[in-house]
């Protein structure tokens, strides 16, 4: 029979919530029956992406792509992994539009129900983390490990801590040489009074230092290159007004990482 896109859309719909629901049953069987561990737990969203309208679908809809497709519309799949074992025991299906932030929680209360265990801990990325989340998870009595966003909190910390500040060395098996420095802090998540205290890990990398060394050098002499430039130019055509040359300094001065480390000044007739 020929399927209209409206009709294949709910179709679809009607798929994707019979194969959670049998795919879950299948992972709650598979725990009692294998005893596994589901004492740390990885949660990661992917998506899927469609030719076509679908109007009539719940799930299939536009939001972020990460196939770097805007046109196209998605769903989103949530998987959470054991740590132990590469074994999925919870599958999700989430509308397109839905930000990975916001199937935290649902997720969370899932778990919770599936694992029927007191205390897991929860890894995810840096968009798997909230205050709001953080909140929740301590009332679920459930522990998150995820890398934390930069915000006020954590640029205070990280401006404060030095290498040499971090006591816990981390060596090269062979080479005996330092590769990793880490030190734990107790920071709160945002100014406001009741933001949560979060113990927060501060590492030192040695292949990180000298990655952001080359990136950082890349960029000061590109920014010296382009001043130059503009130096020489200065009262040749289409360089002569003041106003038009503060214009393409603020262009070359862009907001970053190495701009204390330049002054410019505009003299001279």
């Amino acid at each position: 029979e020929y399927f209209t896109d409206d009709r294949l859309a709910r179709a679809l719909d009607y798929m994707f919530l019979y194969w959670e629901v049998i795919m879950n049953r299948v992972t709650i069987f598979c725990i009692e029956k294998y005893s596994l561990d589901p004492s740390q737990i990885h949660f990661d969203i992917t998506s899927i992406y469609f030719e076509g309208n679908y109007e009539d679908s719940d799930f299939v809809l536009y939001g972020y792509n990460r196939d770097q497709k805007q046109d196209k519309k998605q769903v989103n799949l949530g998987i959470d992994m054991l740590d132990k074992e590469p074994f999925p025991i919870l599958w999700q299906i989430f509308p397109g539009s839905v930000n990975d932030t916001d199937t935290v929680i649902e997720n969370l209360i899932k778990l919770k129900g599936v694992l029927k265990t007191k205390n897991f801990t929860f890894v995810g990325d840096r968009a798997m983390i909230s205050e709001d989340i953080i909140k929740y998870a301590d009332r679920l009595k459930i522990s998150i490990i995820a890398p934390l966003k930069t915000m006020n909190s954590t640029t205070r910390l990280l401006a404060t801590v030095k290498k040499e500040d971090l006591p816990e060395i981390i060596q090269d098996g062979k080479e005996k040489e330092e590769i990793y420095r880490l030190g734990e802090y107790t920071i709160q998540y945002s100014d406001d009074i009741d933001s949560p205290d979060l113990r927060a890990i501060v590492i030192w990398s040695k292949t990180k230092e000298e990655t952001s060394r080359k990136q950082r050098e890349k960029f000061i002499n590109q920014r010296i290159t382009d001043l130059n430039f503009l130096k020489d130019k200065l009262n040749k055509p289409y360089y002569r007004k003041k106003t038009s040359i503060e214009k393409k300094i603020s262009a070359i001065m862009k907001q970053d990482s190495i701009n204390d480390l330049f002054t410019v000044q505009l003299d001279g007739s």
